[in-house]
């Protein structure tokens, strides 16, 4: 099931009753943590079917670059987005160009890989003007995975195994972003946006 703006990331459930209401209150709060402005040029890094960039094009102004491996979501986004300032490029993150106000990757980064994340985080960098943000949504978990395998908490096929660990993300991010970073887990919104808010200003330290 999805909602109006076909979001396909987890929904943000504190004041809202239904999913649509839920969606939403995620995407504004996405955008307010990146202090989004008209004007502003977004990228969306793996944009789904363009949720994200339709509502902040909608409600903010900004003029909205996406990026997907689907030629589906390319198709139906751009049918979904027309008359936005929105643009879908058929793309690898690697192949991203260009300098952007405001960067967001929403639920894709645990498809890149912990061996890909310094050249990820890397790019993301490139492509932040100097002024610029970047939030990072994601699912992810302290516990290495052998000892989640020993608990006994996970097996070799769960799902689980692709979020990221959080002591596996910090060091790229604090090479290649500094300051430059938001972060942000859906996972328990209520307990994690202070802990992000705080990682993010000790990994400049």
């Amino acid at each position: 099931m999805l909602d109006k703006y076909m979001t396909y990331s987890c929904a943000y459930w504190k004041s809202a009753n239904t999913l649509d209401q839920a969606q939403e209150a995620k995407l504004q709060l996405i955008c307010d943590k990146i202090y989004l402005k008209s004007g502003m040029t977004l990228l969306d890094v793996g944009c789904g079917w363009g949720s994200l960039m339709k509502y902040a094009a909608q409600n903010y102004g900004t003029k909205c670059v996406g990026i997907t491996l689907s030629q589906d979501q390319v198709n139906l986004g751009s049918k979904l987005c027309e008359g936005q300032l929105i643009q879908f490029n058929l793309k690898d993150y690697r192949r991203i160009s260009g300098k952007y106000d405001r960067i967001v990757s929403v639920g894709m980064i645990e498809y890149v890989g912990s061996k890909n994340y310094n050249i990820f985080f890397k790019i993301m960098n490139n492509c932040m003007k100097d002024d610029g943000l970047f939030l990072l949504h994601t699912m992810a978990h302290s516990i290495p995975k052998l000892q989640m395998l020993i608990r006994g908490q996970i097996n070799i096929f769960s799902p689980v195994e692709n979020f990221p660990q959080f002591n596996a993300l910090l060091k790229p991010l604090k090479v290649n972003l500094l300051l430059k970073i938001s972060i942000t887990s859906e996972l328990i919104i209520q307990q994690h946006q202070r802990r992000g808010l705080r990682i993010s200003t000790e990994i400049g330290r």
